[in-house]
């Protein structure tokens, strides 16, 4: 139809992209550790479509900084996503990474950064705070179009318009951190998520946190 022909020289002229509308259906995965206990904060990609820049999202995604901890501990963005670090502690940070994806570090600042960070490599992004030797996060950079970051009921969502044939995930305190691990996929589960269990390091609690919590963040 006509105004069919006419919608892309619209959305340029008013700086708007619209995706192709294709149907998809969502796929769920859950996260188990050992134990069957749900998993937060692994990250699944299908390896299908790659991002586009037509596709990136305007607005930057965001990692606070709450009680000396990032928050969320972990995002997945798309390559070529812009980050923003406001810092809602009543003291100052100094946000770095000296990882292969992004080398970057923001000077001592209170409040919010003076510009979003571009994330234009994909891979794993490992963030610190210069000055508190505990805080540590994590940016999932994709090359992909779908993933998605798993809750605490360890459930992520992929939309797909087929069922995907092979998965990629990642996980912060998996015993392999640094390698994102390929999962092939015969046959899906008729009702229910795919369930991937993963084997998982975790850290220590912190308690000295508790300590400077009380002492400087009442």
């Amino acid at each position: 139809m006509f105004w069919k022909q006419l919608l892309p020289q619209f959305c340029a002229f008013v700086g708007v992209s619209i995706a192709p509308l294709t149907s998809a259906d969502r796929y769920q995965i859950q996260f188990v550790d050992d134990e069957n206990k749900p998993v937060e904060f692994a990250v699944i990609a299908h390896p299908n479509a790659p991002v586009t820049e037509a596709l990136l999202p305007a607005e930057p995604a965001v990692i606070d900084q709450i009680d000396m901890q990032f928050s969320p501990m972990v995002i997945a963005i798309e390559q070529g996503r812009t980050v923003s670090f406001p810092n809602s502690d009543n003291i100052r940070h100094h946000v770095y990474s000296f990882s292969k994806a992004k080398r970057f570090e923001t000077k001592l600042y209170a409040n919010k950064p003076d510009a979003p960070i571009l994330f234009d490599q994909a891979g794993v992004v490992v963030l610190g705070c210069n000055i508190h030797d505990t805080m540590i996060g994590y940016i999932y950079v994709s090359p992909w179009r779908d993933f998605a970051v798993s809750d605490q009921n360890g459930i992520a969502e992929i939309q797909a318009a087929e069922a995907p044939q092979s998965l990629e995930y990642w996980h912060p305190w998996s015993l392999l951190p640094n390698q994102i691990i390929t999962h092939n996929i015969q046959d899906w589960p008729e009702t229910g998520p795919l369930i991937l269990k993963l084997m998982l390091n975790k850290p220590e609690p912190q308690p000295e946190l508790k300590t400077f919590k009380r002492r400087y963040l009442k």
